[in-house]
């Protein structure tokens, strides 16, 4: 997901894959793009522009992202994207990504978890996953943070993975890794299990137009009691009680004898 009004463009990516046509498993790298190859059709658009070459960059492992800069990023909506390479060994994509102020997998500056999963090499639907798998190999782990590029994880990152059971796993993510908004990588090619590879977003603050300054709340501002009390003042009612008493027999009419 892509936040409204993003400003930094490596945080308003729409990622995409070009895998091999002989082999989907294995992607493209190192591909020198030429305009015209990658086109998006932001939200409310009814054309189809080009990307300009400059604005995609190379994750690795066959993953690219097309940066969208901050006036792309005004209208809430699908961005649907297409990659369609002049070479003929290449399979095309199309793919989307939302542009919104709701949503995000880890908030911003927060922590949370990647999950991912070691299916059978040979035979991912119906062999055994990998369940005992252990990370401190190096290479066989690997993350690439916002507007960074992929590298092997440390070793307290890969001593942190969780076992989750029936070849599932979980990478803790911390605050380290969000202090950027944006897409956060793994890779995963573990030995006995297809190479895993996914990415989760970093959100959480939306960012606005402009800077937002909160107004100071006022103080309550006293009012004057329009009644003044001085000294206590004492009513002898008795005395009231005994002068209206008289007054029902009081008449204008003489008595009549």
């Amino acid at each position: 997901m892509i936040g409204l009004n993003e400003v930094n463009e490596y945080a308003a990516e729409v990622t995409f894959t070009l895998p091999l046509a002989s082999d989907p498993l294995t992607g493209v790298t190192g591909w020198s793009f030429t305009l015209g190859e990658v086109q998006v059709k932001l939200p409310g658009s009814a054309s189809w522009i080009n990307v300009a070459v400059n604005k995609i960059v190379e994750k690795g492992f066959g993953r690219f992202c097309a940066r969208l800069t901050s006036s792309q990023c005004t209208t809430e909506g699908v961005v649907a994207l297409v990659a369609n390479l002049t070479g003929s060994t290449e399979q095309p994509y199309f793919g989307s990504e939302t542009i919104s102020t709701i949503g995000g997998d880890i908030a911003h500056n927060g922590t949370g978890y990647i999950l991912f999963f070691l299916p059978n090499e040979t035979d991912p639907i119906y062999g055994a996953p990998v369940t005992t798998a252990d990370f401190t190999t190096t290479g066989v782990l690997k993350i690439c943070l916002p507007d960074d590029v992929y590298r092997d994880a440390t070793s307290g990152e890969k001593a942190s993975v969780i076992n989750l059971g029936f070849g599932g796993y979980a990478l803790p993510i911390t605050t380290t890794h969000t202090i950027k908004r944006g897409k956060i990588f793994i890779y995963v090619t573990y030995p006995g299990a297809q190479r895993f590879e996914d990415y989760s977003t970093i959100l959480g603050i939306v960012p606005v137009t402009g800077s937002v300054i909160p107004s100071t709340p006022s103080l309550p501002v006293h009012v004057t009691s329009p009644i003044s009390i001085d000294s206590p003042t004492y009513i002898d009612h008795i005395t009231h009680a005994l002068n209206r008493l008289t007054q029902q027999f009081k008449s204008d009419d003489e008595p009549v004898l």
